[in-house]
């Protein structure tokens, strides 16, 4: 029996799949790739707000998500893969439950795979999670090196140093060492902006041929 079979075989078993913005059937566990939509990203991203909510105004992933490709894009780096692993670097969040930073390297999820149950650590099942939707992307998942995620976690830092500046409360004690921020102010854009802005990169990045629906970005 091939993997593709086992994995089919358990999840026709495995009562544990979530109805996705689009209609699909998506098991977190055992994902399928051919269940993985940008739509379903793009759209669940943008209802997810930043910091569990902790923030002054609503922010979204989804946001975070084109800013952080906003800054790969204007970087020195000139590689389409780095700006695509910066656009989708949270898009297992539409598919996950997100923890805030300090709580990630502590939880650990059981997963039924192959008939079998295990305990994984969250970022594995982000990483599994994540190979999923590359794969289901038409993307190569090989592709995003050690050295590409750190290029998109120090990105992703300058967004939390602006981010940290603009959205929240004033701190009540030191925050991890962080980059300058970006000079622009922050002003969060609405979900269907966000949305929009999301997929609009993807189309720009080629991950997508067209944004299945009419609209500007505002």
């Amino acid at each position: 029996m091939s993997s593709k079979e086992s994995d089919d075989r358990a999840r026709s078993v495995d009562h544990r799949w979530m109805q996705t913005f689009t209609g699909r059937q998506f098991h977190p566990f055992i994902p399928d790739p051919e269940t993985v939509c940008i739509e379903d990203i793009a759209h669940s991203l943008s209802f997810t707000c930043r910091y569990r909510g902790h923030c002054r105004d609503f922010y979204s992933v989804a946001d975070h998500s084109v800013r952080v490709c906003d800054v790969s894009q204007q970087s020195v780096h000139a590689a389409t893969a780095l700006h695509r692993y910066a656009l989708l670097h949270d898009a297992a969040e539409a598919y996950l439950f997100d923890a805030v930073a300090p709580s990630k390297a502590s939880i650990s999820i059981y997963r039924h795979c192959q008939l079998l149950t295990s305990t994984v650590s969250f970022k594995e099942m982000e990483h599994v999670v994540m190979a999923a939707i590359y794969k289901g992307l038409g993307l190569d998942f090989s592709q995003v090196f050690d050295e590409m995620r750190e290029i998109v976690k120090q990105y992703d830092l300058i967004l939390l140093a602006t981010e940290k500046r603009d959205l929240m409360a004033l701190e009540p004690a030191p925050w991890i060492d962080l980059p300058k921020p970006l000079k622009e102010l922050i002003v969060p854009r609405g979900m269907a902006v966000a949305e929009f802005a999301f997929m609009q990169r993807a189309k720009d990045l080629g991950i997508i041929e067209q944004i299945p629906w009419k609209g500007k970005m505002l």
